[in-house]
């Protein structure tokens, strides 16, 4: 009981910590601008692009939740697309209230996986999802890029050095995690690294459970790798259409008609920066991003860029939180019937008690 409390006050202790970095990141970031700035590009927003770029969420849970089902009907788990599509929006509540944004994959695999007692086939379906979508965040910005220096439109100001090297970045985590796959598919090297891990120590003890568990559940692809392949092609519709919804945001906000490819460099590396786990829903660090990109976005002046760029995150952010409201009242659904199938069963648990002579 003790040591729950502690954990419990370790963790509100680091959220209030990542709560200040982000107080503080958006400070340093809008201390300079004025209040007019944000009147003036509210009212040029356009409502119309604005539902539209919403909507197009509902059409990245269903790509997701289809390319999730691939996944783990190939590990032998049978669930519905329904029941996906409701995890993943009950992530997303996750996510906008917990530090980083991948904290949302810890509650579907569990969703999925450990409450069916298969944890190890859930959380390599999921790993293998990260995998996939990192490479086509990768594909797709190299492609943007490719196109952005062939075009006419020169990479300029201080963009010119942010590009190549969040790519670069983009590229050297999604080698290491092919090369974490690549070991496990291996025999050979699980079991060197197996017989490395088995110590009399808890912590070696666990850690080799867990990479044996995993080792076992991905050893399913190796026999047919079509999954994979799926999954990387619905990986690639699915940034797509993460692309466009931040064109459509662009063009509510009424920023000039920018090249597509320009999005195409600039959503996926925004995306990889937001994934590690600095701030509450990436709050703070989504702003700094979009401004370090003010080049390629088309926005004007050096003060009024600061508030542009606050407003897009906080659009961006606007049109996922009705989703994280819905996912909010799902989990607090399913909570409450989870207790009262508790309450039920201990009822008629009592009642057995009772009726014995």
């Amino acid at each position: 009981m003790r040591r729950e409390k502690q954990r419990k006050g370790k963790q509100v202790v680091i959220f209030l910590i990542k709560s200040g970095i982000a107080a503080v990141l958006l400070y340093l970031l809008l201390r300079k601008t004025r209040y007019e700035d944000f009147v003036e590009n509210f009212r040029t927003i356009s409502w119309g692009w604005l539902v539209l770029a919403t909507s197009l969420h509902i059409v990245g849970y269903i790509v997701s939740a289809h390319r999730w089902r691939i996944l783990l009907l190939a590990q032998g788990l049978q669930p519905s697309l329904w029941k996906l599509i409701k995890s993943y929006v009950i992530s997303t509540f996750f996510n906008y209230i917990l530090p980083g944004t991948i904290l949302g994959d810890i509650y579907r695999a569990y969703d999925t996986g450990v409450r069916d007692r298969k944890g190890a086939q859930a959380v390599s379906a999921v790993f293998i999802e990260r995998v996939t979508g990192v490479a086509a965040m990768m594909f797709l910005a190299g492609v943007g890029i490719l196109f952005l220096l062939m075009g006419p439109r020169q990479l300029a100001g201080s963009s010119f050095w942010v590009i190549p090297a969040a790519v670069g970045i983009c590229a050297a985590i999604f080698l290491v995690l092919l090369a974490i796959i690549f070991v496990l598919f291996h025999p050979r090297i699980v079991e060197i690294i197996a017989s490395k891990l088995d110590r009399p120590a808890p912590l070696f003890s666990k850690l080799r459970k867990i990479f044996l568990s995993l080792h076992s559940a991905i050893t399913v692809y190796r026999s047919d790798l079509r999954p994979i392949y799926k999954n990387l092609f619905w990986a690639l519709v699915l940034q797509l259409n993460v692309i466009t919804h931040w064109f459509f945001i662009g063009m509510a906000m009424g920023l000039p008609l920018l090249n597509f490819f320009s999005y195409m460099v600039i959503v996926p590396a925004i995306t990889l920066v937001l994934m590690v786990p600095i701030t509450p829903g990436g709050i703070g660090v989504r702003e700094w991003t979009i401004w370090a990109f003010r080049s390629l976005l088309g926005f004007a002046g050096a003060a009024v860029s600061r508030a542009t760029a606050a407003l897009m995150s906080w659009l961006l952010v606007a049109t996922v939180v009705l989703y994280g409201i819905i996912g909010f009242l799902m989990f607090m659904y399913r909570l409450f019937l989870a207790k009262r199938a508790e309450r039920q069963t201990l009822q008629a648990s009592q009642t057995a008690d009772t009726a014995e002579p």
